[in-house]
Formats: structure tokens, C-alpha cells, sequence
């Protein structure tokens, strides 16, 4: 048993090794200095020495001394860049912002340090790659939108950890992002459980990777009823975003009893349409849409959406970041799924 002396001397000197005050890699000061430092006797610095190096913290070295082990220091995430691509516009401003605030609250959580970035791209690779190798910044978020490939080419290169939060395009690079299948597979499982076997489709350029994936997910829901979906029935966004065929759609003989909106602010423009044409939601043609974000008025008109949980994927991509950092090894691809919000504007016609 470690008398209250020992015990206390032990402590202080334990202490003074752990706050840093022998460095690392050296030799304690002799036996004789260090009974006369801390005010006690030879006998008792050995013992310490001894109960010190069962802790791992000095290895006894005969004739040379006690030296303090050096230890590697636990590594955490402390600083990491956001780069913005420079161009965030309505309907893209919430959902940008919203991942943002993810990503702040969550680095937030872990004490770590966010540094926002809009520098030129030459000037910014070198400036990352020189704090990098400082150990002032340890990896990179890129907010969706980011298409200069070379600048991941070249953070591989010098071996930068770094991810796309929110990529919708087709893309190698690492990605936190919506799983774009389920969302499609969501909305046409809903549609369908309520009875909804004329179906249509108010989509987004559908030569765009998210889109494309959107419906993909869309159709193989309604295949799984044998329901096929009828190419007139897929409204395209002409010149200026605005929909010239939803006339069509709404004033048709045939027309669909549901239709699937692939973002609230193109379902603001069904809304629009219906009321120019008289139809009624959803008492003549029901609507779901996806994000609950990009138009203001959804939940006063009552539209039920799938809601892109933003906040989430800023923080899912921080701990992506951090794992990569921390084990040294790129983390899996990870993707969200989006939530339900029922609000009344799809009708149960079973």
C-alpha cells in the first residue's frame, strides 16, 4: 500500500508529466533533483519511478535514468474547411443554409472549429494544402453543386479528407446525400395505398442524375401493383422552368387521379394551375411532393411532402468527415431517407 506521502509526491509528479512540464522523449531530472523538487527522499522518488512505469508513463533505463514515454496524441476533430460553389440561389438558399446549420451544430458538439471558404481555386488548393500538412485543417466539406472534378483529383493527391454534403449529380467523389430511389418508392407507395392507379408525374429535367434516380424509384413502386406509368403523364419543365403541357394534363378526358411533384416549388406551380383551370386539390386530383423546403406556403395550402431532413445531412457529413480523420480510412457513401409530412392534399379513394 502507497503511504500518503508517496502517494502525494506521486501524484504531483504524475501531474507535471501529463501537463507537459518533462517533455516527451527525455529524461527526468536524476533521483537526487527530483527528491530535492518535490521535498522527499531518494527511497521514495524509486518507488514512484517504479509505479510510474507500471502506468506506461516512463520506462527505466539503467544507468541513463527515468524517460518519459512518448505517447501519440488521440486524434480528434478540431478544424475543418466549408466550401461554398459560389452561386446559392432560391430555390437552393434553405436547403444550402439548412445544411450549414448541420454542419455548425454539429461541429459544435464535438469543440471543433468550422472555417467557411470562398477562394479562388488555385489559391485555395495551395493555401488547404500547406495548413494541411500544419495539422491546422484536417478535411473539407464541399456544399452540393461542386463540379471542378480536378480539385478532388487533387485533394486525393496530397491526401485532403473531404466530402460532397447533399451531391445530386452522379459523381465518385464521397457523398452524404438523399437516397434518391426511396424517395420516388416512398411517394408511389403512398399514392397507391390509397387506392391512386392513374398516376402522374410533375418531374425536373429528367437528364439530371437526381431526377432521373427520382423516378426510377417512382416507377418500380407502381410496378409492383402492375401499374405502368403513361409517357404523356410526365410534365417537363419547358423554358424558364414554367410547365406549358399541365393544361393538358388537367383539362384531359383521362385525367390522372394523383400526380407526384419532385419538388414543393414545382408543386407550387401545379397548385397555380389548378386553380387557373378550376380543379380542385384534392377533391378532383390529389398531389405529393418532396423537400418541404423550397416553397414557403406548402404547409398553409396543406401539402403533404416528403420532407429532405437538411439539417441531418450536415450533420451526417461532419461525422463522416471526423471518421475519416480519426481512422484514417475513407468512410462508405451514406444516404438519408426522406420523412412523411401528412397534410391533406392526397385523397384516400379506396
Amino acid at each position: 500500500m502507497v503511504r500518503a506521502h508517496t502517494a502525494s509526491v506521486l501524484e504531483k509528479i504524475r501531474g507535471d508529466i501529463q501537463n507537459g512540464k518533462y517533455c516527451q522523449a527525455e529524461f527526468l531530472p536524476s533521483e537526487r533533483e527530483l527528491a530535492q523538487n518535490y521535498g522527499t527522499g531518494r527511497g521514495v522518488i524509486r518507488t514512484i519511478l517504479r509505479k510510474l512505469r507500471t502506468e506506461n508513463l516512463v520506462c527505466l533505463i539503467p544507468g541513463r535514468g527515468a524517460k518519459v514515454i512518448k505517447t501519440k496524441k488521440k486524434l480528434s476533430l478540431e478544424r475543418f474547411l466549408v466550401r461554398f460553389n459560389g452561386t446559392i440561389i432560391f430555390p437552393k438558399a434553405n436547403e444550402a443554409m439548412g445544411i450549414l446549420a448541420g454542419i455548425c451544430a454539429e461541429a459544435a458538439e464535438n469543440h471543433a472549429e468550422v472555417v467557411m471558404s470562398f477562394s479562388d481555386t488555385a489559391v485555395f488548393m495551395n493555401e488547404l494544402a500547406s495548413r494541411h500538412a500544419k495539422g491546422d485543417i484536417q478535411g473539407l466539406i464541399f456544399l452540393e453543386g461542386w463540379e471542378r472534378k480536378t480539385m478532388f483529383s487533387s485533394l486525393e493527391t496530397v491526401g485532403i479528407p473531404y466530402l460532397v454534403a447533399n451531391q445530386e449529380r452522379d459523381d465518385s467523389a464521397l457523398c452524404c446525400r438523399m437516397d434518391f430511389r426511396n424517395i420516388g418508392r416512398q411517394a408511389g407507395r403512398y399514392l397507391t395505398a390509397r387506392g391512386h392507379r392513374h398516376i402522374g408525374v410533375v418531374a425536373g429535367p429528367l437528364e439530371n442524375y437526381f431526377y432521373k434516380e427520382i423516378l426510377a424509384g417512382f416507377r418500380g413502386a407502381l410496378a409492383e401493383d402492375e401499374i405502368s406509368l403513361a409517357p404523356e403523364n410526365i410534365i417537363q419543365p419547358g423554358e424558364n422552368g414554367q410547365y406549358p403541357d399541365l393544361r393538358q394534363l388537367l383539362l384531359a378526358g383521362s385525367r390522372p387521379t394523383a400526380v407526384f411533384a419532385m419538388r414543393d416549388h414545382r408543386a407550387m406551380k401545379f397548385y397555380s394551375a389548378c386553380r387557373d383551370f378550376g380543379v380542385r386539390i384534392p377533391e378532383d386530383i390529389s398531389i405529393i411532393s418532396y423537400d418541404n423546403i423550397t416553397w414557403p406556403d406548402a404547409a398553409h395550402v396543406g401539402l403533404t411532402t416528403l420532407e429532405q431532413p437538411v439539417e441531418e445531412i450536415g450533420r451526417e457529413a461532419v461525422e463522416m468527415l471526423k471518421e475519416w480523420i480519426i481512422s484514417g480510412v475513407k468512410p462508405p457513401e451514406r444516404n438519408l431517407r426522406a420523412k412523411l409530412i401528412e397534410r391533406g392534399s392526397v385523397r384516400d379513394i379506396r
